[in-house]
């Protein structure tokens, strides 16, 4: 058996291109199991990764999100998410909870009828796609 030395062997990470870059959506799909979605911000992005894509977001507007994440950018997120969400309610016929994640520091929290933002963000546990294949397991959701 060929083990790298350099990976704590309680961790794992293989984010597929699309994932692991903000801004995305966590779903937690039990104790200790997360799925992310991927959010598209420019219609230019590939969608291969699957996940979200946000319309009408103009080059202006991605500029300006960079500066100010608290700009239209961020309205128009916090407003897909709650579609994605009753969307995830209908579908899975149970109460969702997501958290939108726009920074190291800063997520939007949704679930039991509570809507909050937090310098929090989900981490650990097993990381799953869309596709329900496993990306990180005790590791940070996100690349440096």
């Amino acid at each position: 058996m060929n083990l790298d030395k350099s990976i704590p062997w309680s961790e794992f990470r293989k984010f597929p291109a699309g994932y692991g870059i903000f801004p995305y959506l966590i779903v937690r799909i039990t104790s200790g199991v997360y799925m992310q979605l991927p959010i598209q911000l420019d219609e230019k992005e590939s969608t291969e990764s699957g996940g979200i894509q946000l319309e009408g977001v103009e080059p202006w507007m991605l500029a300006l999100y960079e500066i100010d994440k608290y700009s239209k950018v961020h309205e128009l997120l916090i407003e897909r998410t709650h579609q994605v969400k009753d969307q995830l309610e209908a579908q899975l016929k149970r109460p969702a909870r997501l958290c939108l994640v726009e920074g190291p520091e800063m997520g939007y929290y949704i679930f039991d009828g509570q809507a909050y933002t937090s310098s929090t963000i989900p981490s650990g546990g097993t990381l799953v796609t869309q596709s329900h294949e496993i990306i990180g397991m005790n590791v940070r959701h996100y690349f440096k």
